[in-house]
C-alpha cells in the first residue's frame, strides 16, 4: 500500500469535498440523526421509560443477587451451611472441582504473599480430609 504525499492527500481531499457523493453522505447522516433523535424523543415519552424505572425503583428495594439458601428456606440453618462448604472445599467430592474451589478459598483468605500462593497453587490437595 502506498501512502500518498501531502500534496496528493489534499488533492484527494479537495476531490472529495467537491463530490457529489460526499454532499449525499453528509445528507445521510443528517437524516439518521435526526432520526435518532425523534427516535429518542419517542422514547423519553413513552409509557416504556416509564415501565423501566418503576421496574429499576423495584429492583432497588430487592436484594443484589438472589439468595439460594434462603430460597430452598435453610439460610438460617448452620449444620446446612457447613455441610455445603465441606462439601465444596473437599477435593474427592461429587462436585466434580477437585482442589479448584478448595485452592482459591486458600487464596482469597490465608495467602499473604506470593511465596504462600506460589506453595498453595503447587500443593497436591487430593488427599485433604476436610
Amino acid at each position: 500500500m502506498l501512502i500518498p504525499t501531502d500534496t496528493e492527500a489534499r488533492a484527494q481531499l479537495a476531490a472529495l469535498q467537491s463530490s457529489s457523493a460526499l454532499a449525499e453522505l453528509e445528507r445521510m447522516l443528517d437524516a439518521a440523526r435526526l432520526g435518532q433523535a425523534r427516535g429518542l424523543e419517542q422514547f423519553a415519552v413513552s409509557s416504556d421509560l416509564a415501565e423501566l424505572e418503576r421496574m429499576l425503583e423495584e429492583a432497588k428495594s430487592k436484594p443484589a443477587e438472589p439468595d439460594l439458601l434462603g430460597i430452598v428456606g435453610v439460610a438460617g440453618s448452620e449444620s446446612v451451611h457447613s455441610n455445603f462448604l465441606a462439601w465444596l472445599l473437599n477435593p474427592t467430592a461429587s462436585h466434580g472441582l477437585g482442589d479448584y474451589f478448595l485452592k482459591n478459598f486458600l487464596l482469597a483468605t490465608v495467602a499473604q504473599s506470593d511465596d504462600a500462593r506460589g506453595k498453595i497453587t503447587a500443593a497436591d490437595w487430593a488427599q485433604t480430609s476436610v
